[in-house]
């Protein structure tokens, strides 16, 4: 990926996402960025991956720590390995 995932937080524009409680930042082996909202998976008022920037959004709560990227387990094993088979070439 050209920019680290943790790069992306609080960038403008990506809008509340950037900053939100409730998203989650991933990519794929080719280097795109996807912005998840977690609230999708109980409320479908949410779109999975929502159209950015978002200016609006009912469920935004401010992230309790700006600048820190919550990934999940298999996003940072997949960037483990995807760096693991950079270094090998």
């Amino acid at each position: 990926m050209d920019r680290s995932l943790h790069d992306l937080r609080a960038d403008p524009s990506v809008g509340l996402c950037s900053v939100c409680a409730n998203s989650r930042v991933t990519g794929n082996r080719r280097g795109s960025i996807f912005w998840l909202c977690r609230l999708s998976a109980e409320d479908a008022r949410f779109r999975r991956y929502p159209r950015l920037p978002v200016a609006r959004c009912p469920g935004f709560e401010p992230a309790a720590r700006p600048g820190k990227v919550d990934e999940d387990r298999k996003d940072q094993e997949r960037q483990a390995q995807h760096d693991a088979d950079q270094e090998r070439n």
